[in-house]
């Protein structure tokens, strides 16, 4: 397969190499697990599909790895960058919202978690105020 010839000047971006080694990872996980339906005893057995299809994700996910190795790494790096541009701070505040309603939902029920999920993330877009979330 040919590439565009710039392609290996183009600079990583942040966190772009960790995803690659993420995908692959995923893609490993898939193809195990698609391995582990029925094996690879035949073309029409009830696994091909899902190993063929994963087999393609590990694939690509190895050629994007493989492609990293031979681009730049960013001009600014580190962690600060990483999370301002791929996990910024209203994300990482749902992650935690939606997490704390996955806990809470079988001790509190579904009405009652549902209600303190939607109340405290309209509180947090807002930023007005506990009357104007409890009126939304």
């Amino acid at each position: 397969m040919e590439t565009h010839p710039d392609v290996h000047k183009l600079k990583l971006h942040p966190g772009e190499s960790v995803f690659g080694w993420l995908m692959l990872l995923f893609s490993l996980f898939a193809f195990y697990q698609s391995y582990q339906i029925a094996g690879f005893s035949s073309l029409s057995s009830p696994g091909s599909l899902p190993m063929a299809a994963s087999a393609i994700m590990v694939l690509a996910a190895c050629m994007v790895v493989v492609g990293n190795f031979s681009r730049p790494p960013p001009d600014e790096g580190g962690l600060k960058v990483f999370l301002a541009q791929v996990f910024p701070y209203t994300v990482a505040v749902f992650c935690g919202l939606i997490l704390l309603f996955a806990v809470m939902l079988n001790s509190l029920g579904f009405i009652l978690t549902a209600f303190l999920f939607l109340f405290s993330s309209m509180w947090f877009l807002q930023k007005r105020g506990v009357i104007p979330a409890l009126l939304l």
